[in-house]
């Protein structure tokens, strides 16, 4: 993550709280733009679960893109035109 690339952004998506904290310290006049991927919870890393949590982890990940995506395309920002 790079400051050029955070300025540019829209919104930057983490996976835990912990990592959005961190990320608002390391840019912190981009710290609005930081948000958890899962607003409900954090997702963790699956390393050392063996396939299974592997799979889990990504199903999870798909379903929160997903419904993010929808809520993007039912709720376009403030000044978007269609």
């Amino acid at each position: 993550m790079t400051q050029p690339l955070v300025e540019e952004s829209q919104v930057v998506y983490c996976m835990t709280g912990d990592q959005c904290e961190l990320a608002a310290r390391r840019f912190p006049k981009v710290a609005s733009k930081m948000q958890r991927l899962d607003p409900l919870r954090d997702i963790d890393d699956p390393k050392g679960g063996g396939q299974s949590r592997f799979n889990e982890v990504s199903r999870h990940i798909r379903d929160v893109l997903r419904w993010r995506l929808e809520c993007q395309l039912a709720f376009p920002r403030c000044g978007a035109t269609t």
